[in-house]
């Protein structure tokens, strides 16, 4: 093999797209039901708005935590310019929460939310600004193949190329680059809803609620026709005028010909659509207000669900991109989390007695339970200490435990030591000692009365 190929052995075989944001899907210009939707004009109907608008503003209201690794936990790092520009201000137009919300938003009905990340003198991110997707153009450059951004700015003036590294790049669902718009996936059964939308909107505006014809029995003249159909219109138009009766002489015969919205199934309809468009977004729904199946005892645990369902995925885009494009060369391995345990919470009971199972069995401490609470720690050697049940022991130790022992030899009987008749045999030296120095000085004491008298 050839230096070269060897050299060339070791580098990718493929390259990506020139501009990789073609669509293998094309969205209609106009759907079935003869309604245009565009990213924009799909949240005129109201389940699709509330979908993206849970959605974006779930990620809003996360709260921004910047880690770095301690031991088995890591500490929460409040002096880096990535978490100004995440929980004090992005930049001096938006608030945080709007920033999210905005991108994320960006991300639902147009694919890809992105913001420019705008450097101090130190190459330090110092401010993060969206740019609407409708201005961006997606391309590849020719030599490095490196993804670019191509912003329109305006008429007159030259467009402005970034690289990956200048944005936050927030991609809706897709399988590359570039991220695709669920609405126009979703355009043909959100044109259906708002087609229906619109057919009941009608509806109740003309209020012509008899929906059929006069004809009239003999020959009229066209005077008499058209007065006729002035008065039906006048009259019976309107949802004011929905239930006026009809009483016509006996030359005109009223046929009806029109279903009502009951039998259309009408409201039926309704219903079963927001059912198909939350499916599109991922949302239950009721998280969109529509409670026709939800009950006391299953409600709170979908609300627990639809966390790790349809906004953790959301949160582990947000982690992805921003640990990897605000921190640099990222020496501290840090690294950004989006706080989901006050959304995760459940049942206070039934909280605490999973935080009592894992404090029991060792997982986690004083100071960690307190921490899942969102309560100050206690500190200290209290609040590091874990602790387990006492009679729970390892598996080889029972093992051990339940094998047979043998039963040992009998042994022979030890003899019966002899009595010792010394009766200070009880006492060791030191203490004969002290009491032989006592008796001393008491004979002493006798001695030194006798030569008195």
């Amino acid at each position: 093999m050839a230096l070269r190929d060897w050299l060339t052995f070791f580098n990718r075989k493929t390259k990506e797209q020139d501009y990789p944001d073609a669509k293998r899907v094309p969205a209609p210009s106009r759907t079935k039901a003869g309604v245009v939707v565009t990213p924009d004009t799909g949240m005129l109907n109201a389940t699709a708005f509330a979908c993206r608008r849970y959605l974006s503003q779930s990620m809003g209201l996360l709260p921004a935590r910047i880690l770095r690794p301690k031991g088995r936990s890591s500490e929460v790092i409040y002096n880096n310019p990535a978490d100004k520009l995440l929980n004090v201000r992005p930049n001096p137009e938006l608030a945080p929460f709007q920033l999210r919300e905005t991108l994320t938003s960006w991300a639902i009905t147009h694919g890809n939310g992105i913001a420019e990340i705008e450097l101090d003198g130190a190459f330090r991110p110092k401010a993060l600004w969206p740019i609407e997707p409708w201005r961006i153009e997606f391309l590849r450059d020719k030599s490095s193949g490196e993804l670019l951004y191509k912003v329109d700015m305006g008429s007159g003036q030259n467009p402005a190329i970034l690289t990956s590294k200048e944005v936050i790049h927030i991609r809706g669902f897709g399988d590359g680059a570039v991220g695709i718009s669920v609405v126009e996936f979703a355009a043909q059964t959100i044109g259906w809803a708002r087609a229906t939308e619109i057919f009941g909107a009608a509806f109740f505006a003309k209020g012509l609620h008899f929906g059929g014809t006069a004809i009239f029995k003999n020959n009229a003249d066209p005077a008499t026709i058209e007065a006729t159909q002035i008065r039906l219109e006048q009259d019976f138009s309107g949802a004011a005028n929905s239930s006026k009766w009809f009483v016509g002489d006996g030359e005109i015969e009223v046929t009806r010909m029109s279903a009502t919205p009951d039998e259309s199934q009408f409201v039926e309809t309704m219903q079963h659509q927001v059912a198909e468009i939350c499916r599109w977004f991922g949302v239950p729904p009721h998280k969109v207000m529509h409670l026709l199946h939800a009950t006391y005892s299953n409600i709170e645990f979908q609300s627990i669900e639809v966390v790790t369902d349809a906004i953790a995925p959301w949160a582990l885009r947000w982690e992805q991109e921003t640990t990897y494009k605000l921190f640099g060369s990222n020496r501290e391995n840090l690294k950004i989390e989006f706080d989901l345990k006050g959304m995760l919470r459940g049942a206070y009971k039934e909280r605490q007695e999973g935080l009592a199972i894992m404090r029991r069995n060792g997982v986690i401490n004083a100071d960690g339970w307190l921490e899942v609470e969102g309560m100050s720690p206690i500190g200290g050697e209290a609040g590091q200490m874990y602790i387990v049940e006492k009679n729970m022991v390892p598996l080889d130790m029972l093992r051990e435990v339940s094998k047979p022992k043998p039963k040992p030899a009998p042994a022979s009987p030890d003899p019966v030591p002899a009595k010792d008749d010394d009766p200070l045999s009880d006492y060791n030296e030191e203490v004969i000692r002290g009491m032989l120095r006592e008796i001393d000085i008491y004979i002493g004491s006798l001695e030194i009365k006798e030569l008195v008298h």
